[in-house]
């Protein structure tokens, strides 16, 4: 478990300021722009520099993390609303890829395996999308972060470039015994696929960060999908470094 000091505090110490915004599905590209309006928005107030940004964040946050990374790298935003570097947390990041892992979870029945969580995720590709990745290609093609029945990883290709960690922590054990899933449903095996494509577009600052037994929730209760598998202290130190002086 987690006891040391907060990330935003960490990073406060190292002279870095902390921006977090509301949770939300990163699907649709409106909610791309309204980040970007809330960056613009602080990077002016606080009159930070072409250089000076890294995002990230967990599950969700960390789909949105690398969207909008690939949203600014298509030139969608000014210098200083560019990431320099980005980390994502055990975020489902293909989005076909999670599309099929939802039905496959709705197939098995399994009552342990939050068939509720599978169907509202069905139903929020359907409608962001306008349908599943068979009727939509084109669709998945230009949102997902990441296709891994792509050649060369859909819009991954546009992180080839930037420094990138992913971290998840893939205990299949726990995860079979308490939550009714394995491989084939887990978000890991999206963190995995997108290292092994950045690698091969050329990517050598492509990182997979993965723990055992670290991922708790309050109050102490184990779910390997939590922030606590994070090393904050050492994630304070890569993001100070990724930030030119």
């Amino acid at each position: 478990m987690s006891f040391h000091p907060p990330l935003p505090k960490l990073l406060a110490e190292k002279g870095v300021a902390t921006m977090a915004v509301s949770a939300t599905g990163y699907l649709k590209d409106p909610d791309l722009v309204t980040l970007r309006e809330l960056i613009g928005e602080v990077v002016r107030e606080l009159s930070i520099p072409a250089g000076g940004l890294v995002v990230g964040g967990i599950s969700a946050g960390g789909t949105g993390a690398v969207r909008y990374s690939e949203y600014c790298i298509s030139r969608h935003c000014d210098a200083r609303s560019t990431p320099v570097a980005i980390f994502s947390v055990d975020a489902p990041l293909d989005f076909e890829g999670w599309w099929n892992r939802q039905t496959l979870n709705l197939r098995r029945a399994n009552p342990n395996s939050s068939l509720e969580d599978s169907q509202g995720i069905l139903d929020a590709l359907r409608s962001a999308m306008g349908g599943s990745p068979n009727q939509v290609r084109q669709a998945y093609r230009n949102r997902s972060p990441f296709l891994a029945s792509e050649k060369d990883g859909g819009n991954a290709r546009l992180l080839k470039s930037i420094p990138i960690r992913l971290y998840t922590e893939p205990d299949v054990v726990w995860m079979i015994d308490n939550m009714g899933h394995d491989y084939y449903t887990m978000n890991a095996i999206d963190q995995g696929a997108l290292i092994l494509q950045l690698r091969s577009l050329g990517n050598t600052k492509a990182v997979l960060i993965t723990t055992t037994g670290k991922g708790y929730r309050p109050p102490g209760t184990r779910n390997p999908h939590s922030w606590t598998i994070v090393d904050e202290p050492e994630l304070a130190g890569w993001i100070a470094g990724s930030i030119p002086p």
